[in-house]
């Protein structure tokens, strides 16, 4: 062989060696075909790199090649990650996660079946999609099950907790034979495990409401409480390597800790530091910081929990820095309530006002505000709204100290507009203000880390921060917080 075809052979070799590098450790790739009459232009994939909702984490648009076909790769990254796919037909928007492996070579199909959207994996790697949607279609059929029990009613209550616990065991069944007949590594059937049909967890978060919802009966709440626990020991999914990275059964067992102590006392509400020292004392390590991290960014945190008007948060954020280790979402935790500390300056309010004029929140000084920040299509906005026009503005009907300020984070005008025209996220005694094209990108609410919605603040004369409110607290815990700040 002549010097110049050992060279070219080498060549090739290298070459092909490129391209099966390239392969191999190129990042997850996706075929799809959305068999509609009218198929979306575009596929909406959100890559949660961090395993939990409250980062602001890059969206992807894939346009179609074909009507109704997509083809996209996505990012590598060496462990699972979660992925959120969505589509986008007509007013409904159809969302599926999954858990995604940087080797998955996957085609998907969406169809309409029998009056509703089905969705089928094929081909490498597809086997765990498949999983996770015969799990939550099974979960779905469970939630259906359950409310036919009637558990808010009291009669024979007793016997229906008791075919409850035995259907959540039935279904916990089904879900452990389908995981473990699966062909999975066993990383990924522990992460299926954790991550979707929390059965366990939606049973104590139940348990743990009727509770609290039944407290004019003692009767009823002793028949509660002997049913959690009976089961609660049976009912235990505890936590492995692998908890942290599965929002969802961390949100549970952050219900879990809360429901263990309302389920000792007959209050229905336990003090917000008993809350975060359970879960300090209870749990160590890498579990203790995802925990903490969800104590201090999850809007349900002061959900039953005593005196809530009057809370804050900034005595145990200074505790839990001891906990910070290397935990990345600890720290991005504690960084967002540190923006939220009482007395903290709001900068940078200039908004823009239903006629095109800029607006400065500066110009209200003297005033305590309410602000509220919302998006159209965002349901929890409205119901916020009900519950501010309904309960707790009348309570402050000509008081000259305090001003309701709408903060719409619609990029377009005309949707910010015909969304305030309807009354249903805003109404016209408000300040209403927008961000001016800027959405959730203003500086104001990049300051304070805003990234879900509604989000609720509570500003003083001064206009300082006072307290944020989180969604759980009541009505009038609410109103104690704004009179508190008129007062002072």
């Amino acid at each position: 062989m002549s010097k110049i075809q050992h060279t070219i052979l080498v060549l090739i070799s290298i070459v092909s060696s490129f391209q099966c590098l390239a392969f191999y450790e190129g990042g997850a790739k996706f075929t799809a075909q959305l068999n509609y009459t009218k198929p979306p232009d575009s596929l909406i994939v959100k890559t949660f790199t961090k395993n939990w909702t409250y980062s602001d984490y890059p969206v992807s648009y894939f346009k179609a090649y074909q009507k109704g076909k997509f083809r996209f790769e996505l990012e590598e990254f060496k462990k699972p990650v979660m992925i959120m796919i969505t589509i986008k037909q007509g007013n409904k928007r159809l969302s599926y996660s999954y858990f995604m492996e940087h080797t998955d070579n996957v085609n998907f199909e969406v169809f309409r079946n029998n009056q509703r959207d089905s969705i089928a994996f094929s081909g490498n790697g597809s086997e765990k999609y498949n999983l996770v949607n015969q799990l939550e279609d099974e979960f779905k059929e469970y939630f259906s099950e359950r409310s036919k029990l009637k558990l808010t009613i009291t009669e024979n209550l007793e016997s229906a907790l008791e075919k409850y616990a035995q259907m959540v065991q039935d279904y916990n069944g089904r879900k452990q034979e389908h995981i473990e007949k699966s062909n999975l590594s066993p990383e990924m059937k522990e992460l299926i495990n954790l991550q979707f049909a929390n059965y366990y967890g939606d049973w104590s978060w139940l348990l743990s409401n009727l509770f609290v919802f039944k407290k004019t009966s003692q009767e009823v709440r002793d028949q509660i409480r002997a049913s959690y626990l009976k089961f609660s020991p049976i009912f235990t999914q505890l936590p492995t390597a692998g908890s942290i990275n599965c929002h969802r059964y961390i949100g549970a067992l952050f219900d879990r800790v809360r429901a263990d102590r309302l389920m000792g006392n007959n209050v229905g509400s336990i003090p917000l530091e008993q809350y975060y020292h359970a879960i300090t004392n209870q749990y160590s390590g890498p579990v203790r910081e995802r925990l903490l991290a969800e104590f201090f960014m999850s809007n349900y945190t002061l959900q039953n929990i005593t005196s809530s008007a009057s809370l804050s948060f900034d005595s145990l954020v200074a505790d839990a820095r001891r906990y910070l280790g290397k935990s990345e979402l600890l720290s991005e935790a504690l960084d967002y309530r540190s923006r939220l500390k009482r007395g903290n300056k709001l900068t940078e309010p200039t908004f823009t006002d239903l006629l095109g004029n800029p607006f400065n929140l500066e110009t209200l000084t003297g005033k305590v505000l309410l602000i509220k920040v919302w998006a159209t299509g965002c349901g929890g906005c409205m119901d916020f709204e009900r519950r501010l026009i309904q309960d707790i503005s009348p309570s402050f009907e000509g008081e000259q100290q305090f001003k309701v300020v709408s903060i719409n984070v619609d990029k377009r005008t005309e949707n910010w507009i015909n969304s305030l025209n309807t009354g249903k996220y805003s109404t016209r005694r408000h300040l209403n203000l927008n961000t001016g094209g800027q959405g959730l990108s203003h500086p104001f609410l990049k300051q304070l880390n805003v990234n879900a919605l509604p989000f609720v603040l509570i500003v003083d004369k001064k206009g300082n921060i006072y307290q944020k409110l989180d969604l759980s607290i009541e009505n009038n815990d609410i109103i104690k917080v704004i009179s508190s700040a008129i007062k002072e």
